[in-house]
């Protein structure tokens, strides 16, 4: 018992692999396997939950950035409608309608690029 828990401290600290059962993970993916048919990868619902949640409260340009930043690289393939619904549902908002008036606003651009500079990191410290 105390080699399992030095051995999990160390997944951890160093993230060696994904433990869906002991470690952070353990929730988010209690909460992915209740999703039926999800539309993406643990991964990309991981970033979502993860991104959603350090905010207080998400601002709806902000929901839009997501939905952009995700579609536009083909991170998913659900249609705005869907993407709506699900953040809806899953983190108890109230989104009404996801869309753009402008796609060069500079603020939006700016959520892009952070959203790109988060997906990287992500990605490099997720293993994947």
């Amino acid at each position: 018992e105390g080699n399992l828990e030095i051995l999990r401290e160390l997944n951890n600290l160093y993230d060696f692999e994904t433990d869906i059962y002991f470690d952070k993970n353990a929730i988010i993916h209690e909460k992915f396997q209740k999703i039926q048919q999800p539309p993406f990868t643990f991964k990309v619902y991981k970033f979502i939950f993860i991104y959603i949640n350090s905010m207080e409260k998400l601002p709806y340009s902000h929901a839009v950035s997501l939905y952009f930043f995700l579609f536009n690289n083909k991170i998913i393939k659900d249609d705005s409608k869907a993407f709506q619904d699900f953040i809806n549902f899953e983190f108890g908002h109230d989104i009404k309608r996801i869309k753009i008036d402008n796609p060069d606003n500079k603020k939006h651009m700016e959520r892009i690029e952070k959203l790109e500079l988060l997906w990287a990191d992500f990605t490099l410290l997720d293993g994947q």
